[in-house]
């Protein structure tokens, strides 16, 4: 199935077609040219300069019309995992493992997103750990990691009720809504990891701050906007 494909590729090579089509070779590429066809995404880098850029069809805006289909897979194992089951702290075990998907903030439901007890210190230290694999670097844009994070928390075109199917389904909460029991105990893992690892980053103490005041504000994004309509337009085979 082309979405499966597509999150599959999205989770391991990242977001840039362009680089992925370059570092493919063989039968691999051939498929990829082939979708790039098939959806009329770019295969070279998008001149940004007096461009609207609103009505191109990337991967990375395709894979997030699906979190949902992105994350089940993780929680099914039927994906290669870039990280570690014990990156949080403790083991991830099961339908928990949707929590490791790249697009997991897009499902998260509002239970997990309380001021004081919120699961943003996991969040925040998967994205940057996936964020140093991807780019393959040890030098990290924490403000810039942190924003996507919050802009990918407050997309809205899948409903809250939706949203909180999911994460019981994936054993993240309890019938009653309260967050599963690994994620309580690794909450304050993460944020003592993200100490350390930030130590010496200047914007770290403000964002800090925001993580323990954290409440969900609109933020003007693309995908708020045409995530649901080109979801529908696509028609992709799932």
């Amino acid at each position: 199935d082309d979405i499966i494909f597509f999150c599959f590729i999205y989770a391991i090579k990242g977001t840039s077609m362009y680089r992925i089509i370059e570092s493919s070779y063989g039968e691999l590429k051939e498929i990829l040219m082939h979708l790039t066809i098939k959806y009329e995404i770019p295969r070279y880098p998008i001149n940004v300069n007096g461009t609207n850029l609103d009505n191109y069809i990337t991967l990375e805006r395709i894979v997030r019309c699906y979190p949902d289909i992105c994350c089940n897979y993780y929680a099914e194992h039927k994906f290669y995992k870039l990280l570690d089951d014990r990156v949080i702290g403790d083991k991830i075990k099961g339908r928990r493992k949707a929590i490791l998907c790249p697009l997991f903030p897009s499902v998260v439901c509002i239970d997990l997103l309380k001021k004081n007890t919120n699961i943003l210190p996991q969040l925040l230290w998967i994205a940057l750990k996936t964020n140093k694999i991807l780019s393959n670097s040890k030098e990290v844009d924490i403000n810039n990691i942190w924003f996507k994070l919050k802009q990918t928390l407050n997309l809205h075109y899948i409903p809250e009720e939706v949203k909180q199917s999911l994460c019981r389904k994936w054993h993240l909460i309890g019938t009653r809504g309260h967050p599963d029991l690994l994620l309580k105990n690794t909450r304050n893992k993460c944020l003592n990891y993200l100490n350390e690892e930030l130590n010496n980053d200047e914007n770290w103490p403000k964002i800090h701050d925001e993580i323990n005041d954290y409440f969900k504000e609109p933020i003007c994004s693309w995908y708020c906007k045409h995530c649901s309509e080109l979801r529908e337009d696509l028609n992709i085979d799932k």
